[in-house]
């Protein structure tokens, strides 16, 4: 099957209400319920964590991360979706969620690039970080990236109070039980599947 054509007018609506989610003027209700996008937004996704994993990791251990992530973000949200009886909201809501992921984390991949260097030379020797001035980090780069954390948390918390009907602070409080869910299980399948990744 050929892949959806960029003037498409489902993936323009999908890009759309996306960037309006990022502005927080949409809701995971005004996603495009397109059947289309089931395999396309996942994919997507997939492919954007593993080029920002791929600046400090392995290419293997980038792949499991990236795909667990996304896994585990679909697991997560139909759960808790699952547990209010609002199954039926779940692939507005994973598409949205996936959707402006993708788009904060390409955003991401400029600042990551730039404190790769110092990351790198952390993760080797981290007695450095007891070593005032003996690494040397891009300020700019810091922030943008910590800017780009919150705001995807906030959008989270935007989405997850969209689609739960739930207070803003309640959204909040979904949206880091996601994120540290997602981490957790990140990290799982990494080290179930690490053997199988390793040269």
């Amino acid at each position: 099957m050929a892949a959806p054509s960029l003037d498409n007018p489902m993936l323009q609506q999908a890009a759309t209400v996306a960037l309006r989610i990022l502005l927080f003027r949409a809701g995971p209700q005004d996603f495009p319920h397109a059947p289309q996008l089931v395999a396309l937004l996942p994919a997507l996704a997939a492919a954007a964590y593993f080029a920002v994993f791929a600046i400090l990791l392995p290419p293997g251990v980038s792949a499991v991360i990236a795909l667990a992530s996304v896994g585990a973000l679909a697991l997560v949200t139909h759960s808790l979706l699952s547990a209010r009886s609002l199954s039926a909201r779940f692939q507005q809501t994973f598409h949205a969620l996936l959707a402006t992921g993708l788009v904060l984390t390409l955003a991401s991949i400029p600042a990551m690039s730039a404190l790769a260097p110092a990351l790198k030379q952390i993760a080797a020797d981290p007695e450095l970080l007891k070593q005032p001035g003996a690494v040397q980090t891009s300020t700019a780069a810091s922030l943008v990236l910590n800017a780009l954390n919150v705001w995807n948390l906030a959008v989270y918390a935007h989405i997850y109070r969209h689609a739960t009907g739930t207070r803003l602070w309640t959204g909040a409080l979904i949206a880091l039980f996601v994120a540290f869910s997602v981490l957790l299980l990140s990290i799982l399948a990494v080290q179930l599947l690490l053997p199988l990744v390793r040269p």
